[in-house]
């Protein structure tokens, strides 16, 4: 069987509530007509229709907070997704600037010039410390 959205049961409910209201007013414009017994069937009618108003109503709000629950973890799986996928992005960018400094060192010591190597390995060295990867 399906179950139900949280708005079904609400409208549901609003059917009943509008029955009930139909039942108070029917019982109000022609209570000089009915019998004793009469009243009291169609106020307990009433009164059931009321009751099972309030527990869909009651059911409802459970079903539109655990609709949320669900949102709500929905947005925190998105948002988790959407912070790994920055931290991967943001690792691949520190990745690049080391790679850099490599091609950097690289063509320093293709010169074979000692003071172009030992920046170039400095700046690797503080590149590498910096990205706090490796």
């Amino acid at each position: 069987m399906t179950e139900l959205t949280a708005g079904q049961i609400r409208s549901l409910a609003d059917s009943l509530i509008t029955t009930q209201e139909e039942l108070t007013n029917f019982l109000v414009k022609n209570r000089t007509r009915l019998s004793p017994e009469e009243k009291e069937k169609i106020n307990e009618a009433a009164d059931k229709l009321a009751d099972e108003a309030s527990g869909l109503v009651a059911q409802a709000i459970q079903g539109t907070a655990h609709e949320l629950r669900n949102s709500v973890q929905g947005i925190r799986d998105a948002t988790n997704n959407a912070k790994m996928a920055l931290r991967t992005l943001n690792n691949i960018k520190k990745v690049l600037n080391i790679v850099k400094k490599l091609l950097g060192l690289a063509a320093a010591i293709a010169t074979g010039r000692p003071d172009q190597i030992i920046p170039a390995v400095t700046g690797v060295i503080k590149e590498v410390n910096l990205s706090n990867i490796i």
